[in-house]
């Protein structure tokens, strides 16, 4: 009778022979060199003896040591979805060995598949039937969060309220992205919304997996250009060291200038060796507002600074005349006398 490996690999196998017939008493003589009638701790194999009776005769047998196939594990891992989530999977397969099969779980599970997983690794330890063990290690992932960053395009004041932009980068999840503006009507969304006025703007961004984030974005609103003044009066009457040196914060910069004395648009902020007179200063894009004066363009502010005021700017009740040939643009008005 011949007794299996209990584990592929293993050396518990045994031949218990059973002997008849000749002469006793009975001598043995196996391929592995022992001299026993019957043998244990056996590896998978064939082994073959030799009898011989008293009176010498023989008898030549053979038997086949099995083992059982070896234990093969293998899992179908269903990682994250979502960054965070718990929803991962391993679907675990057994085969070899001995059926049946027991399992013991790093997690502290027994039963084949396990579900509801967060990320992480996690090691089975399957038996068989016969008490031999394989192990299997499997790892669940995860997609990275669903980050967002914004360049947000400021509202400027003067040109209407409503030029606001939001200029939306995702990265993460799982690409591609859906966008959800809470302002905008419907679900589906541009990426980066236009037409802004000041305030606050909440998105929804959803991945491809599902997955969503959400976060709010800030358009603020300039403040109004603002022009302060200083003028330099002229020393001598005719003469021409009159200078004025303007000041300009707010809106966006940078700023640009155009004198009307000066030939072409592109001026210095401060210009220099003027005679007394009055000069224009415009500005296409914005309104100027200094010392509590303030020009619309149409009709504009008349704004006069005397030699003894100390360069603070005063403001003339006088409108332009529509018909000025300027009237179209917005102008800051200055006098050196």
């Amino acid at each position: 009778m011949v007794s299996a490996v209990s584990c592929n690999g293993g050396s518990d196998g045994a031949i218990d022979l059973n002997v008849t017939g000749g002469t006793p008493a009975y001598l043995y003589a196996w391929s592995n060199s022992s001299t026993d009638q019957d043998l244990t701790g056996l590896s998978a194999g064939t082994y073959t003896v030799t009898i011989s009776d008293e009176n010498g005769c023989t008898r030549i047998t053979s038997a086949t040591v099995p083992q059982p196939t070896a234990l093969n594990l293998s899992a179908t891992v269903q990682n994250m979805s979502c960054f965070g989530g718990n929803n991962g999977s391993i679907n675990l397969s057994v085969a070899g060995g001995t059926p049946t099969y027991s399992y013991v779980w790093s997690g502290g599970q027994s039963v084949q598949d396990i579900n509801n997983l967060a990320v992480g690794t996690y090691t089975v330890t399957v038996f068989d039937a016969n008490g031999c063990s394989a192990s299997y290690t499997a790892v669940v992932s995860q997609p990275p969060v669903i980050e967002m960053s914004a360049t947000t395009e400021p509202i400027i004041a003067c040109t209407g309220g409503n030029n606001g932009s939001i200029d939306l980068t995702v990265f993460g999840g799982t690409p591609g992205y859906s966008y959800n503006w809470a302002h905008i009507p419907g679900a589906s969304n541009p990426q980066d919304p236009t037409g802004l006025s000041a305030g606050t703007y909440t998105v929804t961004v959803t991945d491809a997996a599902g997955c969503t984030a959400v976060q709010a974005f800030t358009v603020d609103q300039l403040s109004d250009v603002m022009a302060t003044v200083s003028v330099t009066a002229v020393t001598c009457n005719g003469g021409n060291d009159g200078a004025i040196d303007l000041t300009v914060n707010g809106g966006l910069p940078p700023y640009t200038f155009n004198w009307a004395h000066l030939p072409g648009t592109d001026d210095p902020e401060d210009v220099q060796n003027l005679t007394a007179g009055k000069l224009r200063l415009y500005n296409h894009r914005c309104q100027f507002l200094h010392g509590g004066c303030f020009g619309y363009g149409y009709p504009t502010d008349h704004h006069r600074i005397y030699p003894g005021d100390g360069g603070v700017l005063q403001c003339g009740q006088r409108w332009l005349d529509r018909s000025d040939g300027d009237r179209g643009r917005r102008a800051l008005f200055v006098s050196v006398e």
